[in-house]
């Protein structure tokens, strides 16, 4: 439908993990973005478990390899440092649709926090070439308004309130 940057929501404890790792194709190459490291274990088992694939992790000294991986997992704070060659970090997953090794889909766990100005521009460069963005959280609404997350996610996609889920 054209949107490049929505929102799912979920309570916490009702397995967002578990659907974004099942959210994407079969053989769909995904770059899983979570803004703590206690959140990158969390991710990568969770891929194990219902991929059955590994997952290249991206994060301190660990380097994704970029041209064979499916499944790839970073924190913010890992993608937005310097390499070497004065690039930041999360510039190596940025390919265009034609590329091979192109990422269709960006998954931001708990995109309520963290959202700083860095962190929309990398998201919007991976917009930029060609990338959906699917941020998870349990909280899409921000108490301050120069944060809000509805200036950068262009929709809500699926919602479910705590009641809804201990109805069913």
């Amino acid at each position: 439908r054209g949107i490049h940057a929505m929102i799912v929501c979920l309570p916490t404890g009702m397995g967002k993990t578990i659907l974004m790792t099942l959210f994407a194709k079969m053989g769909c190459r995904v770059l899983f973005i979570a803004p703590q490291t206690e959140l990158i274990k969390q991710w990568t088992n969770a891929i194990r478990k219902h991929r059955a694939i590994g997952a290249e992790i991206e994060q301190a000294e660990m380097i994704a390899d970029v041209d064979g991986g499916l499944q790839f997992v970073a924190t913010n704070q890992s993608l937005l440092s310097k390499l070497s060659d004065g690039r930041k970090r999360y510039e190596k997953f940025l390919f265009d649709k034609e590329d091979y090794r192109h990422i269709p889909l960006i998954v931001v766990d708990e995109c309520d926090t963290h959202f700083s100005v860095p962190i929309r521009e990398m998201l919007q460069d991976f917009i930029d070439h060609g990338s959906t963005v699917v941020g998870v959280t349990a909280t899409p609404y921000r108490t301050r308004k120069k944060d809000s997350l509805f200036g950068f996610y262009e929709e809500c996609v699926y919602s479910m309130e705590l009641r809804e889920a201990f109805s069913q």
